[in-house]
């Protein structure tokens, strides 16, 4: 069983983030928002928000709506305590989803994580009207 977790911990590494980063430095009551959920649930140990449709429908269903979804999916990540989002810089990826994001939230990034093909950012709510 060890050998087939330090297996799978070394993939989830190989993404470039460092799961283990997250687990040491991000608040224990922290909630990140990621498309694949999976493998930073399990190695930072952190609760995740599923913003994909796999576990949690309630995501992809108010990007239907585009003149109120946006503003519903803020409200539905703030109600969910959703703090850290792991997606994509604007551009890199060409899915409505990212660019919704980082036009509806106030995203900065986190400087302090380890490079990532995914940047992390943290989420100031404080600044959301």
């Amino acid at each position: 069983a060890f050998g087939e977790m330090a297996i799978a911990r070394n993939i989830a590494l190989g993404h470039g983030f460092t799961y283990d980063w997250m687990q040491e430095n991000l608040p224990k009551d922290a909630v990140i928002g990621i498309r694949d959920h999976g493998r930073p649930a399990i190695f930072s140990e952190r609760a995740v928000q599923d913003i994909s449709g796999n576990m949690d429908p309630n995501v992809p269903l108010m990007l239907h709506d585009k003149e109120k979804g946006p503003l519903k999916l803020r409200e539905y990540l703030r109600e969910r305590g959703v703090t850290y989002m792991l997606i994509p810089a604007p551009g890199a990826r060409p899915e409505e989803l990212y660019a919704t994001l980082h036009r509806i939230l106030p995203l900065t990034v986190v400087k302090e994580a380890p490079p990532s093909v995914a940047p992390l950012y943290k989420i100031e709510w404080e600044k959301v009207k």
